[in-house]
């Protein structure tokens, strides 16, 4: 399941910039916040300073999160005596896109786990100040993760603050006043830095703007192929009706209703399960909790499996063995039916890990490293689209311009928009803007009546363009035979 989407590509390029003294920066000189995952980014800069693929370190940060997710449970199972993380597990190894999401070079497996272990500890175990202290920070770091954590933040510090009120303990008030005080800290840092409030990536992806139908076609196509997350919800609901639950048990509740009402406001996301996979441990372990209580008011049941231990393993083993299976086999996959080789589109959501399949990347990304020395000595400038961005970082050109939403532009991303379109894919570029910025060549195939502009890179799938025409910088690329125009400017 090892593969590596194209986002990673931007942060993988400011945290290289950032070791080689460029700062983090995505050009050189430029102070664009152009990533929505800050400490990931800054942990991506050791993989520069060790020179280990930045892939490999990404995928081995986010499989050692999961393992302190499947730690965590393990020892609530077996040390804690409680049920409910058997079926977190069982339901968390049924869903692909859960594995999907365990590397893909993204900090998305990072935020779930720091996000889920934040809000048990700091709601289920607020009686304790030094649980509570530990999930405030998990919460704070997931915020530091992604900007979006601060939903999760925000239900953990207010249950907190309503623990305090109730107390009113200065260790207990220490916990709430140390988040505030660091993400005051790092905001003004990023002021001083970058000289906004807010990163680029929220102008870029215009989410200050509403787009419900969007948002409710992503949560739809999710839900419908994993169909049966909400019958599983509501049996856990019904069954549970009746026990109680433990303290902070309603925190968690709303932390899930709050992420998907933000989901649906900001429109989802481009990648299909991405923005729905970080909730997904916290709702089956709100669903586990009902479960086991509906258990422990039949007492029967609880007092089968306690006179027959090892009876009762093997019974719960085969039997989740039996479902892990079924709900595998019967998952609907929207994706299947679409032609072979065509784009896993639907409606701008796209199966990504189909998308970038590892061997051509790996194909790729050696052609793109074999032009690196040729595009830095050129000192050619480029325009890109987001999928190519994997190819941006190997050739390591001196600039380059996000041109699908203006990620890594700040004039770009702010441009207002008419109307919504692709989700993240909306703020293209036009060509008067890259001669604005003085963009050489722009990587994508020139228009009809635009031929005699298009420029060849031997072993990528398409022509591309020159968009502005400098002599010294065409005079170097042509040095390298594979590189061939005809254009001179004239």
């Amino acid at each position: 399941m090892r593969w590596v989407c194209d986002d990673a590509f931007i942060s993988f390029r400011y945290a290289s910039n950032a070791w080689n003294g460029l700062g983090l920066v995505f050009n050189a000189g430029e102070y664009v916040e152009g990533y929505t995952n800050f400490l990931w980014t800054v942990l991506m800069i050791p993989a520069s300073a060790f020179d280990v693929a930045p892939e490999v370190w990404s995928w081995a940060l986010s499989l050692l999160s999961l393992c302190a997710l499947l730690g965590f449970l393990t020892v609530r199972l077996f040390v804690c005596k409680d049920l409910w993380p058997l079926f977190v597990v069982l339901f968390l190894a049924s869903n692909f896109h859960f594995q999907v999401f365990a590397t893909s070079g993204l900090e998305t497996m990072a935020f779930t786990v720091a996000s889920f272990l934040g809000l048990y500890l700091a709601c289920i175990g607020s009686n304790s100040n030094l649980k509570s202290g530990i999930g405030i920070l998990f919460l704070l770091i997931s915020c530091t993760l992604r900007p979006d954590g601060l939903i999760f933040l925000g239900c953990g510090w207010l249950w907190n603050a309503w623990q305090w009120w109730a107390r009113r303990t200065k260790v207990r008030l220490a916990i709430l006043l140390f988040p505030v005080l660091c993400l005051l800290t790092y905001e003004a840092w990023r002021l001083c830095y970058y000289g906004e409030w807010l990163p680029n990536t929220f102008y870029a992806k215009s989410a200050y703007d509403s787009y419900f139908a969007q948002g409710l076609l992503y949560l739809g196509l999710f839900y419908s192929s994993y169909w049966f997350i909400l019958p599983i919800i509501l049996l856990s609901g019904f069954l549970g009706i009746r026990a109680s639950r433990p303290q902070g048990f309603a925190a968690l509740l709303i932390a899930v209703l709050f992420w998907h009402a933000y989901v649906i406001w900001i429109g989802g996301d481009f990648m299909f399960g991405r923005f729905l996979v970080p909730i997904l441990p916290i709702l089956y372990c709100i669903c586990g909790i009902s479960l086991e209580r509906f258990a422990l008011v039949h007492t029967r049941l609880c007092e089968f499996f306690s006179s027959r231990p090892q009876t009762g393993r093997i019974g719960l083993s085969l039997g989740c063995l039996i479902i892990l299976g079924a709900l595998e086999a019967v998952r609907f996959d929207p994706y299947h039916e679409l032609a072979k080789g065509s784009v896993p589109q639907i409606s701008g959501i796209v199966e990504e890990s189909r998308f970038y399949q590892r061997s051509k990347m790996q194909e790729l990304a050696a052609l793109a490293r074999s032009y690196k020395s040729i595009i830095r000595e050129s000192r050619v400038r480029l325009a890109f689209h987001g999928a190519a961005a994997f190819l941006i970082y190997y050739m390591d050109p001196v600039y380059a311009l996000e041109a699908s939403t203006g990620l890594t532009d700040a004039r770009l991303a702010r441009r207002r928009l008419d109307k919504r379109g692709r989700i993240g894919h909306e703020k293209e570029a036009t060509l008067d803007y890259m001669r604005e910025r003085k963009v050489n060549v722009y990587m994508w195939p020139p228009d009809a009546d635009q031929a005699d502009r298009k420029i060849v890179f031997q072993g990528f799938w398409d022509n591309w363009q020159i968009v502005t025409y400098d002599s010294k910088v065409f005079r170097t690329l042509k040095k390298d035979p594979r590189i061939q125009f005809q254009f001179t400017g004239k």
